[in-house]
Parts: C-alpha cells; structure tokens; sequence
C-alpha cells in the first residue's frame, strides 16, 4: 500500500510539472534596431553582408583604432547598442563596405555610426518609410 501511495504521489508531482502552470518572465521590450540594407537597395547596387563576412569586417572594425578613438568621445553623450546589432553592406562594382554601428543617445533616439571603408563617416538618424520609396 506504501509503495502504491507513493507512486501516485510521485506521478501527480511529475504531472503538475507538465501540466501547471509557468512561471513567465517579464522582459523589457526591446528597442528595434531598422534593418538598414534590407530596404530593396540592391537595385541601386547595396547588398548587406551577413555570416562570417559580415563577422570579419566588424571584429575589424571594433579592433581598429578609427572605432575606438570616435567610441570614446561618443561614449559622453551616446551608449553603445551591442556587436549584435552591426550592420554591413557592400557597393556591388566597388570595394566599398559600409557599416552602420548603432547607438543610443541619452534622449533614448537610436543613431547610427556611420564608418566607410573603416573611416568615420558621422552620425545618421534610422530611415524613415520615404527613405525606403526608392
């Protein structure tokens, strides 16, 4: 009788596991980064840059010291977004890279850096819906 009673114990537990209810996590929502070279702009010849490609050139960028000289005097009125939220694309015909490396200003707007070819190229709103009627 003690072994059939803890085996119903045991499988009502196991049970209430699967079947109860989760305790779920209240995450902040995130700010969405625009997908800068997703907009059609191959017509015009700009392709985005993904995979170990895109992996590369921004390792590149981040060791260089174009990135870190303009990350430090951005670094007093912008935070840094993350690596994950790179962008690149490249100029087709042309050894052209551009990359877009967001940033957060102390307001809470989202601007890009802009770099070209590993030089600072300036600060750069997020597009627009008119920026992207080609």
């Amino acid at each position: 009788m003690k072994k059939i009673l803890t085996l119903l114990c045991t499988s009502l537990i196991v049970l209430l596991m699967f079947v109860g209810p989760g305790n779920s996590v209240k995450a902040a929502n995130p700010i969405l980064v625009p997908d800068l070279f997703s907009c059609g702009c191959e017509d015009h010849g700009i392709y985005p840059i993904t995979g170990s490609e895109k992996n590369k050139i921004v390792a590149e960028l981040l060791s260089s010291d174009a990135f870190k000289s303009q990350k430090s005097l951005l670094n007093k009125d912008y935070t840094f977004k993350g690596v994950n939220e790179v962008q690149v694309a490249k100029v087709e015909g042309e050894k052209i890279v551009i990359i877009a490396v967001p940033f957060f200003k102390k307001s809470g707007t989202l601007e890009f850096a802009m770099f070209t070819d590993g030089e600072f190229r300036g600060m750069a709103p997020p597009p627009t819906e008119e920026d992207h009627n080609h």
